[in-house]
């Protein structure tokens, strides 16, 4: 894949909400756009597990794999690359993690929340047929902490409720302003509905 010029300064993009929510495609969507590094959360847990860490697809393993991810992060945007992490970020602390981390590295921070109805998270994952899907999705209902702790211009919320090519229309103005039809501000600048 071709990629576009590294920006200065480079941006953390993170992609998070429930799982079945379209993070993966968001973030596959917004990284050819901005020529970006993806990293995604489920990647480097398959990659624990290759590795014999017994417990990495348990629920409460994001203590072990959040900082790795971040780390990987870090030393893309230190070589001046606009970098898209795919997770659930469901807590407070992994959201800040990563926005401390952002901006140690010198690169702008973005929240998004990709949300959709509990049900249709639900049929997106059996049709995904992964095992432990049900336990997971479980344990992010019970500890999604609402965003609170990020400041208006970096979080914003998609609604990814439609089919995926409704994401083609998703683009970034010149100013940074992010745009498309199904995106809210979480509340105030830095967003734009229309297409």
């Amino acid at each position: 894949m071709a990629h576009a010029q590294p920006e200065s300064p480079p941006r953390l993009v993170a992609v998070g909400g429930m799982m079945g929510s379209g993070k993966s495609h968001v973030a596959l969507r917004l990284a050819r756009l901005l020529g970006a590094q993806v990293l995604s959360t489920d990647e480097v847990r398959r990659e624990f597990a290759e590795r014999g860490v017994t417990d990495a697809l348990a629920p409460g393993f994001a203590s072990a794999l959040y900082p790795e991810v971040l780390a990987r992060a870090a030393a893309w945007l230190r070589r001046g690359r606009t970098v898209v992490v795919d997770g659930t970020f469901r807590r407070r602390s992994l959201r800040a993690d990563a926005r401390r981390m952002a901006q140690a590295a010198g690169a702008t921070f973005l929240f998004l929340e990709c949300r959709v109805p509990v049900e249709l998270a639900r049929e997106r994952m059996r049709e995904r047929d992964d095992p432990g899907w049900e336990a997971m999705l479980e344990a992010f209902l019970a500890g999604w902490e609402p965003v609170v702790e990020l400041r208006p211009e970096e979080h914003v919320v998609l609604d990814t409720s439609g089919p995926v090519e409704a994401l083609d229309a998703l683009h970034f103005d010149p100013d940074g302003t992010l745009r498309w039809p199904g995106a809210t501000p979480g509340p105030g600048p830095g967003v734009r509905g229309a297409g």
